[in-house]
């Protein structure tokens, strides 16, 4: 017997997707750039219908305005979830529908980097338990 799905992706979107290089970035011989993904997770949920939420995972990578920096990232990806068992909503929404859209974030500032004619950015598979109390901590979530 198949059991139901409990959080549903309903849609997705792409609402952010942002290259921008900097012109005045002189790349040096054996120069290594950190790249330190910044993340910021926002829920909301939809006051006419509780059963649907709507989670937003902004990334930025670099920042073009800084020198040593070759370019800057910034994508928003957002979901819209259908919740189906309200007990457990927290979890379902601040940590399951995050692990769900993660991978679309990831994927989107590989082909960024790809298009720009820079060395493709792998992000690695993030740990979103991890990563929530990381963002507690510096007060972003």
């Amino acid at each position: 017997m198949i059991k139901e799905a409990v959080l549903e992706l309903v849609k997705y979107s792409v609402d952010k997707l942002e290259y921008q290089a900097n012109e005045e970035f002189i790349p040096t011989e054996n120069a290594e750039i950190e790249i330190k993904p910044k993340y910021k997770i926002s829920t909301f949920c939809n006051c006419d219908d509780k059963e649907i939420y709507k989670v937003s995972i902004s990334c930025s990578i670099l920042d073009a305005a800084d020198k040593g920096s070759p370019f800057g990232i910034n994508v928003e990806v957002c979901g819209v979830f259908h919740v189906k068992k309200m007990d457990e909503v927290a979890q379902l929404i601040n940590y399951n529908a995050v692990a769900i859209l993660l991978p679309y974030v990831r994927n989107a500032i590989t082909m960024l980097t790809t298009l720009a004619e820079q060395p493709p950015i792998f992000l690695p598979i993030i740990d979103v338990y991890s990563l929530r109390e990381e963002l507690a901590a510096e007060g972003i979530n």
